[in-house]
């Protein structure tokens, strides 16, 4: 066993050395390698460093964005309608397009939402339009299918536009 040691200590030995003298008389080569070699990996990481800030950037962009949706209300015997900006800024010129259109549906009356059929210039995070549109019996009579879809659009603080679908269907 103790000639086991001795020789793998004899091999190790001769190993380094020989990494010594090749180094040694190879020097400019091994430097250019090494530069090389840092190079390029100083090159990736900075690459990587770019698409890091990218992601960042996009996220802060997603994060701060507003984001407007229409949401069913459920205040029985009425049903209503509610446009709220989820987004942590305000959202600017809001348009909403719904097939069927949505209106206020009491019998022997019928009304527009002026929130729904007419742009919205400003609505600040957190704030809300809502209304009733009808009793079950309302809806069902002028909506059979119970189901609105369509979109809503809105700008940001710095003009950008943006649009989603929705659907309303939880009339039941």
């Amino acid at each position: 066993m103790s000639s086991f040691i001795t020789d793998s200590f004899i091999w190790i030995c001769q190993a380094v050395k020989w990494i010594v003298v090749l180094l040694d008389s190879h020097q400019g080569a091994f430097m250019v390698l090494l530069t090389t070699a840092l190079v390029y990996y100083t090159y990736k990481s900075a690459r990587a460093a770019v698409r890091n800030i990218e992601l960042i950037k996009q996220n802060d962009d997603k994060r701060t964005l507003p984001y407007v949706v229409l949401e069913v209300m459920n205040d029985m015997p009425f049903y209503g309608v509610r446009m709220v900006n989820l987004g942590a800024t305000a959202a600017h010129n809001v348009v909403v397009r719904a097939e069927p259109k949505i209106e206020m549906l009491f019998p022997n009356y019928r009304k527009s939402i002026k929130f729904i059929h007419e742009p919205v210039a400003y609505l600040a995070p957190s704030a809300h339009f809502e209304t009733d549109i009808g009793s079950f019996r309302d809806i069902e009579r002028e909506n059979p299918s119970k189901i609105y879809t369509g979109t809503i659009s809105f700008e940001n603080g710095d003009g950008k536009r943006f649009e989603h679908e929705f659907v309303l269907f939880k009339f039941y």
